[in-house]
C-alpha cells in the first residue's frame, strides 16, 4: 500500500512550489482580496480551486492525448485563454483610476459580487491551457502508466487543497484594512503593472497558435 502511495509525495512536492511561486493567480488573488475584502478573494481563490481541479483531472485522464490528436482544439484554446488575459490586463489599467476604500473586517459584498469573484478566479486558471500540460507532464513524470483512478483522484485533490489553502491564506492576511489602505495608495501603479502582465502573458499565449495559423 505505501508502494502504490510513493508517487503522491514527490507530486505533492512539486505541485506545492508550483503554487507558491507568484504567477498570475498571485496578482489576481492578492488584488482582489486587497481591494473587495476578505470574502471575496476566498471565492476567487475557490474558482481557481475549482479549475485547478478540471485541469488536473484533464491532466491526469489524458486530454492532452486530444489536443496533439486534434490540434485544432488547441489552438482554440490558446486563443480563447490569450484574449481573455489580455482583456483582465486592459480592463485592469482602464479602471486603475476608480475610487476605492479599504474594506472592513465586518464589511462583506452582494452575492453578485461573490460570483463574480468566483468565475473571474476560475476562468483565469482555466484560461490557461499551459496548466493542462504542466500537469499532464506532471502525471506522465511520476505516475506509472497503469495508474488506477484512486491516485489520480487522490493527486487531483492535493492539487486542489494546496491551491486553496495557500491562496486562501493570502486572501486572509491581505484583505486587512492596513493591507488594502496600503494598496490603494499604490494602486495606480500596482494595476498598470498588473496589467501589463496579464496583457504580455496573453500576447505570448497567442503568439505561437496565430504565427501558426499565418
Amino acid at each position: 500500500m505505501l508502494h502504490s502511495l510513493a508517487p503522491l509525495g514527490p507530486f505533492t512536492l512539486a505541485w506545492l512550489v508550483t503554487v507558491i511561486v507568484p504567477g498570475l493567480n498571485f496578482v489576481l488573488v492578492t488584488r482582489t482580496a486587497a481591494l473587495h475584502g476578505r470574502t471575496a478573494g476566498l471565492f476567487t481563490t475557490l474558482g481557481i480551486g475549482v479549475a485547478a481541479i478540471l485541469w488536473g483531472l484533464g491532466g491526469f485522464l489524458g486530454l492532452h492525448a486530444l489536443f496533439e490528436w486534434q490540434p485544432r482544439l488547441e489552438t482554440f484554446a490558446k486563443i480563447a485563454g490569450g484574449l481573455f488575459l489580455i482583456w483582465v490586463g486592459i480592463d485592469l489599467i482602464r479602471k486603475r483610476n476608480q475610487e476605492l476604500h479599504a474594506p472592513s473586517d465586518n464589511e462583506t459584498a452582494g452575492p453578485e459580487s461573490f460570483s463574480h469573484a468566483f468565475f473571474k478566479g476560475f476562468f483565469c486558471c482555466i484560461s490557461n491551457p499551459d496548466v493542462l500540460v504542466f500537469t499532464t507532464s506532471l502525471f506522465a513524470s511520476m505516475f506509472p502508466a497503469n495508474a488506477p483512478l484512486w491516485m489520480g483522484l487522490a493527486a487531483t485533490a492535493i492539487m486542489f487543497v494546496i491551491q486553496v489553502g495557500w491562496m486562501g491564506m493570502l486572501a486572509f492576511c491581505l484583505s486587512a484594512p492596513f493591507m488594502a489602505q496600503w494598496f490603494n495608495d499604490k494602486r495606480n501603479i500596482i494595476d498598470i503593472i498588473a496589467g501589463l502582465l496579464f496583457i504580455i502573458l496573453g500576447g505570448m499565449l497567442l503568439y505561437a497558435p496565430l504565427h501558426g495559423l499565418i
